[in-house]
């Protein structure tokens, strides 16, 4: 999830804010409505309202109420793959998502591949293709008792997997089935299968050039190690060659 981003939840309505003044905004709405138990999701930590009303109490800025949306909201968890999404910057929201799963799972993409995936000269497909990686690979399959659903996956209730679910829910791969638990849809479990192959090549291209390079700068550094052993012999060779000169010089 993107870092200066908000959720705002009460059972299985949520919602995302920019600023902390917009998340009290919408939940002070949220509870003026009746939903009950809001709250508010920054970095990981919960908040109560009342928490928020404090910690703003000082805030001079006035807090606007907010209106009514007049487009589909990227995090309602009303589940309709073909909604529009017009007002949504898709790209931006596959970045944000992968940079979050990444804050979650640091070791799955290494810094340079991560760097070069989130530069905005990326395809979308294969943005889609690694968050999709990314989903199936480090998200929990659900699990209700003895049953397990290969086609679910739990969140734990963390921000940068529900952040991921949502985003993929843009694109149709995915639905929600509460504020938690993420399903594939047939369009999704057919991008695992087929719609993988761009985003693949990328990264093999992408692991091909490093390789290249880094065997660049190995040849670089040997020519450079073979040029100063060179030097040496040169510069020990005219030692030994003053020796004997003056050894001769003194001897006759």
């Amino acid at each position: 999830m993107p870092k200066n981003r908000y959720i705002v939840r009460s059972g299985e309505h949520v919602y995302w804010a920019v600023t902390p003044q917009d998340a009290l905004a919408r939940g002070e709405q949220m509870a003026a409505e009746g939903m009950e138990d809001v709250w508010i999701v920054h970095r990981g930590v919960h908040s109560t309202l009342e928490t928020l009303r404090y910690a703003l109490k000082d805030v001079v800025q006035p807090i606007e109420p907010v209106r009514p949306d007049t487009t589909p909201n990227p995090l309602s968890l009303q589940s309709n793959s073909k909604r529009s999404t017009t007002s949504i910057d898709r790209k931006k929201c596959l970045l944000d998502a992968i940079d979050g799963m990444n804050e979650q799972f640091p070791v799955y993409f290494d810094e340079d591949l991560l760097g070069k995936l989130l530069s905005s000269a990326v395809p979308e497909r294969v943005l889609l293709g690694a968050l999709v990686e990314m989903v199936d690979h480090c998200l929990d399959r659900y699990e209700q008792g003895p049953v397990r659903y290969d086609d679910g996956v739990d969140t734990l209730a963390q921000s940068a997997g529900e952040w991921a679910v949502l985003a993929l829910a843009e694109f149709g791969l995915m639905d929600r089935v509460t504020a938690r638990l993420g399903r594939w849809t047939p369009e999704g479990k057919k991008f695992l299968v087929e719609g993988m192959q761009e985003w693949r090549d990328w990264k093999a291209q992408f692991k091909a050039e490093a390789e290249a390079e880094q065997l660049e700068i190995d040849g670089r550094a040997r020519a450079d190690n073979v040029r100063w052993a060179q030097r040496g012999l040169i510069a020990l060779c005219i030692a030994a060659g003053v020796l004997v000169a003056g050894w001769m010089a003194a001897k006759f």
